[in-house]
């Protein structure tokens, strides 16, 4: 296989001049989930899997540095309807959501 400017040939014949758009998946740590933020997304009716989607699919200019080491996030959740989270980060890279809400 001969690669042209870092490229396989076989990318580079099957595209000619079309424009190739290159996604980067970022993997996502676990998420520690607790009866204390359950709750306190369960006030605002959200639910864990809503949350974990939002964040996963959290798309640019999010999640944004947010107070004292929290990140925000406005993404959509696997329900589709759009949600603002707030989360921080373990050391060992888990999320911990401390806030979840729909936006009306």
């Amino acid at each position: 296989m001969t690669h042209e400017n870092g490229v396989p040939s076989e990318i580079n014949r099957l595209t000619g001049d079309c424009i190739i758009y290159i996604f980067i998946i970022v993997a996502i740590g676990d998420f520690r989930w607790n009866r204390f933020n359950l709750d306190k997304i369960a006030i605002h009716g959200v639910t864990r899997s809503e949350v974990e989607h939002a964040i996963r699919f959290a798309r640019p200019p999010f999640p944004r540095p947010h107070k004292k080491g929290t990140y925000y996030v406005l993404g959509r959740g696997n329900s589709n309807r759009k949600l603002q989270i707030i989360y921080c980060l373990d050391e060992d890279e888990t999320y911990y959501v401390i806030h979840a809400m729909p936006v009306r």
